[in-house]
């Protein structure tokens, strides 16, 4: 299963680069953050014939845009509240895939601000928050079977909801094929920052045969594609 997580950015001023990397990647599923009603309109209009079972929330602000668009089919599916202090709501899905039944969580956590726009704040204050937050959208997974969480973490590779989901036995994809390459890149106070805030992490029933960054212009971010299967049993 070839999957896609991607960050959109509501604001973006290039959409029909974006519909390229996703023409060229040819992932089977992608998730999607920062998925606006404009971007909704735009890739069910474009990605219909290709991707015909999709699903998107109705978005407020732009920022809380979240769904997916998939060839295989939507089994079960959950919006969940935002939760834990964190900003955005998450989506549950069963897909009916050839590995079987796997259930994914589609997030995008707390970003590094606060409540007020401090950013330097936020990146000190938040990454209790993002623990928080996927515990309690975690919590709400089924407890069995092939599981990926995936999205904006809003936090690199050693974040605190990135770390405690490995303590529920989840492997980060992209770290097992590249532990260098940024997802996302961006300014502030005239200083060029990059960090790692997009993550593809899955459960013990699967293993990952690729995982790379896709650079792009579409977006700050850039989409982190991953090849999944199931484990080879023991």
């Amino acid at each position: 299963m070839r999957l896609l997580t991607y960050n959109l950015d509501k604001d973006s001023a290039n959409r029909e680069a974006a519909l390229a990397v996703i023409e060229q990647a040819d992932p089977d599923v992608i998730l999607f953050q920062e998925a606006s009603a404009e971007w909704q309109e735009l890739l069910t209009s474009k990605l219909h014939g290709r991707y015909p079972h999709a699903s998107f929330n109705q978005p407020k602000i732009g920022y809380d845009g979240i769904g997916m668009m998939s060839k295989f089919p939507i089994v079960e599916e959950r919006w969940l509240d935002k939760t834990g202090g964190g900003w955005f709501p998450g989506q549950l899905l069963v897909l009916e895939t050839p590995l079987g039944r796997v259930q994914l969580l589609n997030v995008h956590l707390r970003p590094p601000s606060s409540d007020t726009g401090n950013k330097v704040v936020g990146y000190l204050t938040t990454g209790g928050v993002r623990r928080k937050e996927i515990e309690g959208l975690y919590g709400q997974l089924r407890p069995v079977g092939p599981t990926v969480v995936v999205g904006d973490f809003n936090e690199g590779d050693g974040g605190s909801a990135v770390e405690w989901l490995k303590e529920k036995h989840l492997t980060d994809a992209l770290p097992e094929f590249d532990r260098k390459s940024s997802t996302w890149q961006g300014q502030y106070l005239g200083m060029r920052l990059t960090d790692r805030p997009d993550h593809v992490m899955y459960s013990g029933e699967l293993r990952c045969f690729e995982a790379r960054v896709i650079p792009e212009i579409a977006s700050d971010h850039d989409p982190v594609l991953a090849v999944i299967g199931l484990q080879a049993e023991k």
